[in-house]
């Protein structure tokens, strides 16, 4: 409880209005960043991952007008029981508020940035998501988060706000095991815009467009993986593991594909600064400023044991298909 009485009910923070905004996206937005920043700590609070704390009861009712020693006379009932909710505790349960929200789904959360802009968006077809593997799925990009509202207002010091605040939400979050990252929508609207502050940041601090599992997958270095499942018979000393791999259903992780170079994809979406910015040492600094950040990372350990090295192998892939570039 809260107030001056003691007798207000804690706001449930990450609630989002008719506009789908939340608090800290309108905090955000508004340049209150001393503000969000508090809001972030209260959505850490609140958080909570949801988990089923019921049990089942049962009763069984024996029907004495038809006692026998067979199941037809039994009459059992099962009751989901909720220890959480008694008439003895219901005030203290009312006045707690979790959530299902992380701040970093918060944080990322889809929301109409066009509200806060002073100009109106471009048209569709300047803004068309390159696919990084050669395949055929197409979208288009729109700012609608904080980070592509940044990143659409070349403002380089909300950005670095931004990633750093998603770093903090992942360390505070023990349910995440990898690095905070973004993805190829903010990547490639800075590439497109030609923001080439923007896209150093998002490659100096999150890796973003860098293919490190495709890049250790060619390492030629084996890696280092625990038994998750049944390895298979030994038959006269040797493990058949193709007979307990027939068992299970693999999924094929899209990193392993082939991957387009950010220089390619700049001239794709026809964006000079952008390809301008590419053929210069900068992006290999970036790039490594990150991986040299991240060294226990597994597949960064890999390529750094390859017969090229970390630089170079980076580098290599970054100039692929340069000769395209004319």
């Amino acid at each position: 409880m809260w107030g001056p009485a003691k007798d207000q009910l804690p706001l449930h923070i990450s609630t989002t209005d008719s506009l789908g905004l939340n608090c800290l996206q309108i905090c955000i937005l508004a340049g209150h960043l001393r503000v969000a920043k508090v809001i972030l700590q209260i959505l850490r609070a609140q958080y909570k991952v949801k988990e089923t704390d019921n049990h089942q009861h049962f009763e069984m009712n024996i029907d004495s007008e038809n006692e026998s020693s067979d199941d037809e006379g039994l009459d059992i009932v099962g009751h989901t029981v909720d220890d959480r909710f008694t008439y003895e505790n219901v005030g203290e349960v009312m006045s707690q508020v979790e959530s299902e929200v992380s701040p970093l789904q918060a944080l990322e959360q889809i929301c109409p940035v066009k509200l806060f802009l002073d100009e109106s968006l471009p048209s569709k077809e300047k803004f068309l998501l390159i696919n990084m593997s050669n395949t055929s799925s197409w979208c288009y990009l729109r700012p609608n988060t904080l980070f592509t509202y940044a990143i659409f207002k070349n403002d380089v010091r909300l950005l670095e706000w931004l990633v750093n605040a998603g770093h903090e939400c992942v360390k505070s979050d023990s349910s995440h095991k990898e690095p905070f990252t973004l993805d190829q929508k903010e990547f490639q609207l800075a590439i497109t815009l030609g923001h080439t502050e923007c896209l150093g940041v998002l490659m100096r601090s999150t890796g973003v467009g860098l293919p490190l599992m495709k890049l250790s997958n060619e390492s030629g270095i084996a890696a280092r993986e625990e038994p998750q499942y049944y390895q298979g018979l030994s038959i006269r000393g040797q493990k058949h593991k193709d007979w307990a791999d027939a068992g299970r259903q693999k999924s094929r992780n899209h990193s392993d594909g082939p991957s387009r170079p950010p220089l390619l994809i700049s001239a794709l979406q026809g964006s000079l600064a952008s390809t301008e910015w590419f053929l210069s040492t900068a992006p290999s600094r970036y790039y490594l400023d990150y991986v040299n950040a991240h060294l226990e990372d597994e597949n960064i350990k890999r390529v750094a044991k390859s017969a090229l090295g970390l630089d170079a192998t980076v580098l290599k892939w970054l100039q692929s298909r340069s000769k395209f570039i004319s």
